[in-house]
């Protein structure tokens, strides 16, 4: 028997050949896809979070600012208009409130 580099494979090898051709393609693309889905899922969730991130403290800088504006408001029901007409007088009540 003579062996050459032209002679032709036998069948076996490239059913085998084309078998594992077919598996390694499969293989990478179903690496990309899972790739490109987790890429995506990790995304949303990250968004997410970071609106969650958000809300909470635009919530808390709510919070406070509602707080302040109403401490603001009962301090100027307590300023009478006498207050208003003298600066000296209205800059002490001023510091007495904290």
């Amino acid at each position: 028997m003579k062996l050459s580099i032209f002679t032709r494979p036998s069948l076996a090898l490239r059913t085998a050949v084309v078998t594992v051709s077919i598996v390694v393609v499969c293989m990478a693309l179903l690496g990309t896809y899972a790739s490109k889905h987790l890429r995506a899922s990790m995304e949303r969730t990250t968004g997410e979070q970071q609106m969650s991130v958000v809300s909470f403290a635009a919530s808390g800088i709510d919070l406070a600012l509602a707080e302040r504006m109403q401490s603001l408001a009962v301090l100027a029901d307590l300023v009478g208009s006498d207050l208003m007409a003298d600066p000296v007088a209205l800059q002490q009540f001023l510091e007495l409130r904290p």
